[in-house]
């Protein structure tokens, strides 16, 4: 391993701007095609305060619920580099990085949230999974076929894992401190950072709109380097500090807030686990370039351990691989850019075309229906993947007199309003759905039933707020599927593509229907499980006619077929399914559609057997049941069954 080092500096020199930087120490070439030697370079007489003159420029790029920010350096006719900053930062990460590059043209982009980026829109929760789907809109804008990244810590994780997922569209990979380690999930730690990721983002939604705190710009520096453990310089927090606050003046006082979305202090769900880093490091095929600081983050226990473990596996994986070890913070690119120094000359020449807007309010609304007294607190009933509240219409009659349920349409489906456009679907962002309907009625503890996906979404919930479920009711699905990780891959990123596709085509006029077509599409899409008077039971919630003309289109979003999964491993589910406290009947029916091995069902089973406050697992007869059916037709079998958890 080639160890490389730049000249110590006088700390209080650096900071101050006036410590020159010295010769340039051997520095790796792995960016400049074809050339694996090193380079001696010299510069002198350059403050780190004040980076080479480049011409830079601010670019928006329009998504539907806002704008992409970004800093375009050099020439804007050639196809950039992609520069990916860390988690809280924004594009001024790279700016004292950019004017020592041997490139024609960069570009550096606020992620969602960050910077001068548009923040999500109310009602939303940040999901890792986004960023990579961002990234893979950014390509698509300028039409890359392919490009190169180049990303610090978050912003690394990223490139990472979109290098592994779309191999094909990666030229040239460079990481600088990844924090891909840092987020990984663990046994131990998932649903607590599910939990918190949740209810802290729910109770900073409150705030939201209200006036930020504002400091002096000097104070809000030291605070941020307070605040992250000295690892950039004071030098380096302005740096950052200019393009992520903004300036108020209130009451005759003035100051500065941070400008970037609170939100993201809460980070994000949908992080990754072990296997899903080692699957992603094995199928990366571009060339890589990995640099770690020496007195950075990824040192000691599992965290370097995988760290160490996808070097080893890009190495054999990838085009050409080199990694080095320099001197410096996690912060090194800013602190000390002088240390290392790539070449990432990719010429290209790009058209770009422009992308229309749609501005769609999200405030949250969720539409549901209410069966039973309304003084007694209900069953909160979850429908299952593109069905809605209607699905529960001939089941409800049937059970004990006095139980109320309450059935809710999930955003996007029925008549719940829709995420903004461009926005995937998460299942694990359900869970946040059930939360906000628990807290908006002030519930203590609550009962879930729920069907198909809204099984699953319940089985999600049950693990993370085990204290605060009574019964669980399954129907027809039970826990989240468990798919190895390397088929994970390709799932998710054939997922994003379809997302987007969609995106694009639904700019345009949507399709309508007659009455007949609508129940043939709806029977047809899932595999005629639905009988014909189900689906007409369906539509009074799925259908709109806007013209009154005769025509229908479908009320649930387009985007909602391509619902990311959660990608957590058999291993983890095994491990959330033993924090279950609560009650559990699981109906399965008899000529129902298993998408994983049985064995892993079973295997979570046994595990809840024990936990569980009491626990019933049944099997129905039914047609091949994969959307309703099962309590659409013939459900006078689980009259007593269900009536006996509930009561």
């Amino acid at each position: 391993m080639l160890e490389i080092c730049g000249h110590d500096h006088d700390d209080d020199l650096h900071q101050s701007g006036l410590q020159m930087m010295r010769m340039l120490k051997l520095l790796p070439q792995l960016l400049l095609k074809g050339r694996k030697d090193i380079l001696l370079r010299a510069l002198s007489q350059v403050p780190l305060s004040q980076p080479l003159a480049k011409d830079v420029q601010e670019i928006r790029i329009p998504v539907p619920w806002g704008h992409i920010a970004g800093k375009w350096w050099g020439r804007t006719d050639v196809q950039p580099v992609l520069g990916l900053h860390g988690w809280e930062e924004n594009a001024n990460t790279f700016d004292t990085l950019v004017p020592l590059l041997n490139l024609e043209s960069f570009l550096v982009i606020d992620l969602i949230g960050h910077g001068m980026s548009s923040h999500l829109p109310h009602g939303r929760l940040y999901n890792y999974m986004d960023f990579i789907a961002m990234v893979r809109f950014i390509q698509r804008y300028y039409k890359w076929n392919k490009f190169s990244i180049l990303g610090h810590s978050l912003g690394s994780s990223i490139g990472f894992i979109y290098a592994g997922l779309y191999p094909d569209a990666v030229e040239k990979y460079v990481s600088i401190d990844c924090a891909r380690t840092l987020i990984m999930t663990t046994l131990d730690s998932e649903l607590d950072m599910i939990r918190h990721t949740i209810d802290s983002t729910l109770a900073l939604e409150s705030k939201l709109g209200k006036d930020p705190p504002f400091y002096e710009f000097e104070e809000l520096v030291h605070r941020v380097y307070e605040g992250s453990l000295h690892s950039p310089t004071i030098e380096s927090c302005r740096i950052i500090l200019k393009r992520g606050t903004s300036e108020v003046n209130k009451e005759g006082k003035s100051g500065y807030f941070l400008s970037r979305d609170p939100r993201i202090r809460s980070q994000w769900l949908g992080k990754l686990s072990k296997d899903v880093y080692i699957a992603c490091a094995s199928t990366i095929t571009c060339e890589v370039l990995s640099i770690r600081g020496k007195q950075g983050h990824l040192y000691g226990g599992e965290v370097e351990e995988v760290y160490l473990q996808t070097l080893e596996l890009m190495k054999e994986s990838a085009l050409i691989f080199e990694h080095h070890e320099v001197e410096g913070t996690h912060h090194l690119h800013l602190n000390n850019p002088e240390r290392f120094f790539f070449n990432a000359e990719s010429p290209w020449t790009t058209t770009s075309n422009a992308l229309g807007r749609h501005d769609t309010q999200f405030d949250n609304p969720f539409i549901s229906k209410w069966w039973g007294p309304m003084d007694v607190k209900p069953i909160l009933c979850l429908h299952g993947w593109q069905d809605n509240a209607g699905t529960w219409d001939t089941l409800a009659p049937l059970l004990t007199p006095g139980i109320s349920l309450l059935a809710v349409d999930f955003p996007g489906h029925g008549l719940s309003s829709p995420y903004p456009r461009g926005q995937p679907y998460h299942q694990i962002e359900y869970i946040a759905f059930v939360r906000r309907i628990v807290n908006h009625y002030k519930w203590d503890k609550v009962s879930l039933m729920g069907h198909s996906m809204g099984s699953i979404i319940s089985f999600m919930y049950s693990c993370t707020f085990s204290d605060d479920v009574n019964n669980f009711i399954g129907i027809d699905a039970f826990k989240p599927y468990s798919i190895a990780p390397a088929k994970l891959l390709g799932t998710w990123s054939s997922t994003l593509d379809k997302t987007l596709d969609t995106m694009n085509w639904h700019s345009r006029n949507t399709p309508t229907y007659s009455y007949k077509e609508m129940i043939d599409l709806w029977c047809k899409g899932t595999k005629n499980s639905v009988t014909r008077d189900s689906c007409e039971i369906l539509l009074k919630r799925g259908a709109v006619s806007k013209l009154n003309d005769g025509r229908y289109s479908f009320t649930r979003d387009s985007l909602t077929k391509h619902t990311l999964g959660t990608g957590w491993t058999h291993e983890l589910h095994l491990e959330f399914a033993s924090n279950i406290k609560c009650n559990i009947l699981i109906v399965r029916a008899k000529q129902g559609i298993m998408y994983e091995k049985i064995e892993y069902e079973k295997q979570a089973l046994d595990i809840i057997k024990n936990t569980a406050g009491k626990f019933e697992h049944c099997e129905v007869e039914a047609n091949r049941v994969q959307s309703v059916s099962l309590f659409l037709d013939n459900l006078n079998t689980n009259k007593i069954t269900l009536a006996s958890v509930v009561a």
